[in-house]
């Protein structure tokens, strides 16, 4: 019969040889952590998942969020190495960053996927220690495995030997995966079963990132945690980097120039971009009202939304206006209201969101 190694509580906890992984972004990923990245196609996720290698293997900031210079290595298997090239130096360039100087950041030669197709994970992983890497992208998952990624027992396998990875050789792996389409389709999508295939890619992994863009230049970033708290991000993506959208209000964005919205309506489109619950959309709609960025009015029994108007002279300046009146300029202020009282607008008081949003809910 085998025996069974224990400790006892006691010794567990006063057990000096377990310490806490360290942090490649702090609140966001850290060593020993398996997370991914999941969006529709074209959703600018590969260029989310370059950006934070570039970051952290230059120590430039990612979304704001503070970034030591780290050992990064990526295998990246989807596009060609001309577009691959074409992606380092943008992204490189949009951060001010000169691609001569990423020598810490390591393309891993695109057929290397085939080693774990073929020859197995142990193979993988004895190649990996070669790297000495802090985190480990691995984009697309779709092209390092050959099994049916809506059947548990073919996702389990792959899923648990990069889990393992991160713990014997100490790092963090991001993984890009392919949002699937009911979850593209579905309106009340919760972020941690957005990816495509088997639900183990929601039980499996310490964190997953669900990236959603809305029309060219709007995203949204919803972070769930196994570990830490949720976090969510509103992005604008410009040139071919992602960064923080300051100050956003994201029912001005989901409602177009001159367009009339029933509740129900804007309620889904905010489900759609945030995967949010019912008391963030409440607390969206009384800020964005305080703010007088919208008006609310009524059609029958039923309330409406537009955005709001702002009346200028011919100069393009605001004129005066009644306190009491309801109008919005288009321009971000970031104003925001201490009070939940949709009808009450007073103390406004002005606040930088810098693009976070409250955690969880």
């Amino acid at each position: 019969m085998t025996n069974i190694n224990f400790k006892t509580i006691s010794e567990f906890i006063v057990d000096p040889s377990i310490q806490k992984p360290d942090s490649l972004i702090d609140g966001l990923i850290h060593r020993q952590e398996l997370h991914l990245l999941v969006a529709p196609a074209k959703a600018g996720k590969s260029f989310l998942a370059t950006q934070l290698g570039i970051c952290l293997a230059s120590g430039r900031d990612f979304l704001k969020q503070k970034c030591a210079p780290k050992r990064i290595a990526m295998l990246q298997t989807e596009v060609s190495q001309y577009r691959l090239k074409e992606r380092f130096e943008s992204i490189a360039k949009e951060l001010k960053v000169d691609p001569k100087n990423l020598d810490s950041f390591l393309l891993v030669e695109s057929g290397n996927h085939l080693l774990i197709l073929n020859q197995g994970w142990d193979e993988f992983k004895e190649g990996l220690k070669s790297l000495k890497a802090d985190l480990l992208i691995l984009d697309p998952f779709y092209t390092l495995h050959q099994g049916d990624e809506n059947a548990s027992r073919d996702i389990v396998r792959p899923l648990t030997e990069l889990s393992r990875i991160t713990k014997n050789l100490n790092m963090g792996i991001l993984l890009v995966h392919h949002e699937g389409k009911a979850s593209e389709n579905s309106r009340s999508r919760n972020v941690i079963h957005a990816g495509r295939g088997s639900s183990s890619f929601a039980d499996i992994p310490d964190g997953i990132w669900r990236l959603n863009r809305k029309e060219e230049n709007l995203g949204y970033l919803n972070l769930s945690f196994r570990n830490l708290p949720h976090r969510s991000f509103s992005l604008k993506f410009e040139g071919r980097l992602w960064s923080v959208a300051e100050k956003v209000f994201i029912l001005v964005e989901l409602i177009k120039k001159g367009e009339e919205v029933s509740k129900s309506e804007l309620r889904e489109r905010y489900f759609e971009l945030t995967g949010k619950k019912q008391s963030s959309f409440d607390r969206e709609i009384s800020e964005t009202l305080k703010a007088k960025k919208i008006e609310r009015f009524n059609k029958g029994k039923e309330a409406f939304f537009r955005l709001s108007y702002v009346p200028t002279n011919k100069l393009g300046h605001m004129t005066n206006v009644e306190p009491n009146s309801s109008f919005a300029d288009f321009q971000e202020t970031g104003i925001h209201s201490n009070s939940n009282d949709p009808a009450n607008p007073k103390n406004p008081t002005p606040i930088d969101t810098s693009g976070v949003f409250s955690q969880g809910g």
